[in-house]
Formats: C-alpha cells, structure tokens, sequence
C-alpha cells in the first residue's frame, strides 16, 4: 500500500498498511525530541506477535538487497517530508510485505485538528488532548460538551485562536475536569445573545464558556479570552459561568481576559455557584470599570462566591464581592487617602438601601466582625471575607471573598502605574464633571485641578 502527500491517520500520524489479515500498519511519528518512532498498530497477529520485527530503510531495493535496518529504538536525523519504506519480517526469513510513508512534519500531542469538522469529531470522540495547528471558527453549533479528562491546547511552538460565533458555546460535563491551555478564544461581535438563544435568564444558561456542575473543574491557563460582543442580553449573563446548583470550580492561571462591553448586559466571570482562582491573570471590562453590581458591563457578577486572586493579578476597576441579594447588592473594598480599607453597600438590592442590614468582614472566614469603620493595617493583596448580616437575625448572604487592592494614588484605571492615560481621565472629568471616584485622588468629593496635580507628582 503506498501513501503519497499529506497521508495521515487520527489527525497526526503518518501509516504504512501492512498486509495481515488488513489490520496491521506501522505508524511513522516524529517524537518531541525530534526523533522518529516506529510502532505496530491495528488488531492483526502481527501487532502483538514478537516474531514480526519492523524493518525500515530509505531506498526501496534495500529490502531485496538485505540491507534494509531492524527497528530496535527512536531513528534520528531524519528530514522533514523525507520518504521510508517500512516492511514487517517474520521469524528473520522474508519480508511480509512493505509499504512507503512520509515522515511527520512535526511531532503533535494528541489529536492534531485543522478544521471545525475536526475539532467536533474530536470532541465527541472525547479524545484526551486535542491539538490545534490552525485557527477554527465555530458557528452555529450550539453548546458544545467537552468531556472529563480532555486537554484542549495549541501544538508546541504556537497560539492559535477558536472563534465562536453564532450560536456555537464551550461547555464542560457535570463533575468534569476540563483544561483549555495555550490558545486563544474570541467571543466574535455576532455571537448570539442568551436572549437571541431563547433563554429568560442568563443566570443559569448565560455562559459562553461554562463549567458544569457537581464540582466541575475547568482549568484555563495561558490563554486570552477576548470578547467583541457588546450585549450578552441579560445581565446576569457572563463570558465564562459556572453552572448549576452545585459548586463548580475555574481556576485561571496566567491568562488575559478582556471584554468590549460598553454600557450594556454582561460581565466576564459570572455563576450562582462558582469558585473562581485567579492567578497571575489580567481582567478588563468596560474599559476598565463599571457602573452597577448586576452584571451590567462588570467583570464579575455572581451570587454567593469565592473568588481568590493571587500572584501578579491586575483587575481594572474596583475589586467587588458580589452577595446575594436578589443578585442586586455588593460590598466593595477601597483605600482612602490615607490608605485604609472603606467597605461600602453598593447596588439596587434591598440590603443597600436598608440600614438594617450591615457588613460584616472576616480575615479567615471564621469570625466575623461588624463594619463600622475604615480598616486600618491592611496590607495589599490582603484577602478579605465579607457578608451582609441583618439586625438581630442571621446572615442574609454566603460570605464572599475579595482581594484589597495596593493604593497608589493617581493611579485611576487600576493598571497600577500612574502614567498620561490617567491624567487624560482626570482632565475629562474636570472638562465635563462626569462623576468618576477614582478620579478623585483626594477624597474631597470634588475632581478638580487638585487631584491632577496629586496625580502628576505621583507619576511612575
């Protein structure tokens, strides 16, 4: 049998068929260390039969001449494209047939896909790791279930992009453990809203990428999220949403996730359930803030959370714990101008506009104690459990989590560093006495020329 170009099988290895009952090949396959492998596949009795020995040789008459080689280990210092006749021997008398093949090009773990074709297939055929060597566009696919065990990554060496669009999403399986490591994602301008998608809420339904529920793991690593679109058309809808009754958990590690989210509904991470660890990453939406606790162009909306960030984790704009609520109440931390810790109610929720209602805050959740006034001593990065507790009663939220942010001030889009892009916020507000808090370097409730001018003396 003799395959010519681009021969392949499963996607990233190149075969020669031997004849033996038609269920014997050999597989060519160039290794990460640049060597090539030969190996027995298939279901015939050559496969598992010591007898048959692989033999290989770059010229077609070696094997005639006896000066083909036997296969004893990984073959090194072969071309890219070149061309080996590969041949099965029984009990060293003759050949049994022989075949020619291309070698790899490159060695790919996996399951190598090019296509969108080839990436479902692979997916449903729930193959454990899942190479892209191109970039893919879904459309209008609908979910689609990424099963437990699956890696979905780049080939070494390179960053391709899955696009979604349409109607297409990424999901994971109940109690799954999924990774998504090394590639990219964007979110296209025409993706399908959850309206569009025929849900009434986007609380449970309203994720682009969803973990599943029963303590679900997805995993995200080295990878940039990017959203176009502008609405999600709820609210409580979110790029990435664990979903479910049921605690599910996404851990991000040293990946970048940014929205175009103007005005409007959605958020970036969002889920009634979910347990979010943040690590090394960097979260923008809404070019940098946010205006309510809803979801409503944010970068977290979520009911009863934990969320952990660590390590060098940038989030631009106020850090929030969302509580539950009626989805429509918060507790945000801030520094003042003397650096300490000022815990504020923020939202619609009934626990904001009523007194009744109080903050409470833990640094091991475990004992909690009111808020009464600004925390002094808080160290950066200090991670601060908080609840809404209501008067005589009990708490009337799962406590939540967040992270106290280093103040520095002038630093008015939360990049950490104090440069000509807030100088230029500060000006605007001053222009158009837009309300801005993080504009107003010096707490006096006014962004004037003395807050440009603090923010000047206090450029990195």
């Amino acid at each position: 049998v003799l395959f010519e170009g681009e021969s392949s099988y499963s996607g990233y290895t190149h075969l020669a068929t031997i004849y033996d009952f038609s269920n014997t090949t050999i597989k060519v396959v160039r290794n990460k260390n640049n060597l090539v492998e030969l190996s027995k596949a298939g279901s015939g009795a050559a496969v598992n039969n010591a007898d048959y020995k692989i033999y290989y040789a770059f010229e077609e008459s070696a094997f005639s001449a006896g000066t083909a080689i036997e296969y004893t280990e990984p073959i090194a210092d072969i071309e890219i494209d070149a061309t080996i006749y590969v041949a099965l021997r029984y009990a060293e008398t003759s050949f049994i047939t022989k075949a020619e093949a291309k070698v790899c090009k490159e060695y790919i773990e996996g399951v190598g896909v090019a296509t969108a074709e080839e990436f479902t297939a692979a997916v449903a055929n729930k193959d454990p790791i899942i190479t892209l060597t191109a970039d893919i566009t879904l459309t209008d696919l609908g979910l689609i279930t990424v099963s437990t065990g699956t890696k979905i990554q780049s080939k070494t060496g390179s960053t391709y992009t899955i696009t979604l669009d349409g109607t297409t999403r990424l999901g994971t399986a109940s109690g799954s453990t999924v990774t998504f490591e090394n590639f990219n994602i964007t979110i296209a301008s025409t993706i399908k809203t959850v309206t569009d998608l025929g849900f009434t809420n986007g609380w449970y339904a309203g994720g682009y990428i969803k973990s599943g529920s029963g303590s679900a793991k997805l995993y995200i690593r080295n990878c940039t999220i990017d959203c176009k679109a502008t609405t999600f058309g709820k609210n409580d809808a979110a790029i990435i949403r664990p979903y479910g009754n049921d605690k599910s958990y996404v851990y991000i590690e040293n990946s970048t996730i940014t929205a175009s989210l103007a005005t409007d509904k959605g958020a970036l991470l969002g889920g009634q359930y979910g347990v979010f660890y943040i690590t090394d990453s960097y979260l923008k939406a809404k070019n940098g803030g946010w205006d309510t606790t809803d979801g409503s162009g944010s970068w977290l909306a979520v009911s009863s959370p934990v969320l952990v960030l660590n390590g060098e984790t940038t989030v631009l704009g106020y850090y929030k714990a969302t509580i539950r609520d009626f989805r429509n109440a918060a507790v945000t931390a801030e520094r003042d101008i003397d650096g300490n810790v000022v815990l504020t109610k923020t939202g619609t929720g009934t626990a904001v506009t009523s007194s009744s209602y109080l903050i409470y805050y833990s640094t091991d959740n475990s004992t909690y104690t009111e808020y009464t006034a600004p925390l002094e001593n808080v160290s950066a990065d200090t991670t601060l459990y908080v609840a809404i507790y209501y008067t005589g009663t009990s708490y009337h939220s799962t406590p939540a989590s967040l992270t106290v942010p280093e103040k520095i001030l002038g630093d008015v889009n939360g990049d950490k560093v104090v440069d000509a892009n807030d100088l230029a916020i500060i000006r605007q507000c001053i222009i158009s006495t837009a309300s801005n808090s993080a504009a107003d370097i010096n707490g006096d409730g006014i962004i004037d020329i003395c807050d440009l001018v603090m923010a000047v003396n206090n450029l990195s």
